[in-house]
């Protein structure tokens, strides 16, 4: 069993900070890493239900990530 006593985050605190970080996150931003991470399409399926291009999905999906590690 992992010890998460050193934890950053209790978990109390982790939905919230969480929460809190995807909320700074554009709606599309948040569209995208939804699509993609949660739901496993690729960039081009991504890309064809939001109707951008592929290269834009992995964009804003590369943006993201990028703001939530700042965050972080």
């Amino acid at each position: 069993a992992r010890d998460n006593s050193d934890s950053l985050w209790n978990e109390e605190q982790q939905p919230a900070a969480l929460r809190s970080y995807l909320e700074s996150l554009s709606e599309r931003e948040r569209e995208v890493l939804s699509l993609h991470l949660e739901g496993g399409y690729s960039f081009q399926e991504v890309g064809a239900r939001l109707r951008i291009t592929p290269a834009n999905a992995r964009k804003l999906s590369s943006r993201a990530i990028q703001k939530l590690k700042s965050m972080w």
